[in-house]
């Protein structure tokens, strides 16, 4: 679903289980969506689908957009990450427009801003350029969130492993692949099997580490196969114009 063709290849494409088990009730979806950069065509697909979708990214180039994108789509200038934090950021390429605020949230701390604490989540989307590991087992694998959440979409970057993990000694490459490796299993633990992988299309690059050869970067699709259906109480109060 979703997703665009850029050089003849798709991009932001995302893969969504029909399954009768793991089914989204109408009205009972739950959808939060990360590092959407211009491309809100799979949030999209999802809104049409019944959900209610939060997407969440920020650069100076999202400034003019709306929060409520429609009924059931809004969008929020943040970025998700470990805790709270409010720092400018800057870019070669922003020069004419000098540096950007940016905040980042943890996710239960998002979770309980748009007062969705304790609800079950049907899809949570992630492309977060390579903090995705940071991002679990310092924060989200501290929460049950996952415990509640059904379909997972996230792009993994193998980012420390690059060129043949050239730029790191052999100990750094051993903390690099058990990080990797925790969490992957702490994602196993919690119930979730990979059901779909592919490298990235649009930027493939290979790298080679002890003989064995592979992507650094790749989308995965992972189903929650310890999902247990519950209703989601109805939200109590009305959606924010702004996170903070």
């Amino acid at each position: 679903m979703g997703g665009y063709y850029c050089n003849m290849k798709v991009d932001g494409e995302k893969r969504l289980c029909l399954d009768a088990e793991v089914l989204p009730m109408k009205n009972n979806c739950l959808v939060y969506s990360f590092g959407v950069g211009h491309d809100l065509t799979f949030d999209i697909d999802l809104e049409e689908f019944g959900c209610d979708v939060y997407a969440f990214d920020s650069d100076h180039s999202h400034a003019n957009y709306p929060t409520f994108i429609s009924d059931r789509l809004a969008f929020y200038k943040a970025r998700i990450g470990t805790h709270f934090l409010r720092e400018f950021q800057y870019r070669q390429e922003n020069l004419p427009t000098g540096p950007f605020m940016v905040e980042y949230w943890p996710l239960s701390g998002l979770m309980k801003r748009l007062g969705h604490q304790g609800t079950q989540m049907f899809y949570l989307k992630m492309d977060i350029e390579g903090i995705e590991w940071d991002v679990f087992e310092k924060s989200i694998f501290k929460t049950d969130i996952l415990e509640g959440t059904v379909q997972l979409s996230l792009e993994i970057h193998f980012d420390e492993l690059r060129q043949n993990g050239s730029s790191k000694n052999t100990q750094e490459l051993l903390d690099s692949v058990n990080k990797y490796l925790r969490v992957i299993r702490g994602l196993q633990t919690r119930g979730f099997q990979l059901a779909h992988w592919e490298p990235n299309y649009k930027g493939p690059e290979l790298t080679s580490v002890a003989g064995l050869r592979f992507h650094v970067y790749s989308e995965t699709f992972w189903v929650n196969l310890n999902y247990q259906r519950r209703k989601n109480e109805p939200r109590k109060t009305r959606r924010p114009k702004k996170l903070s």
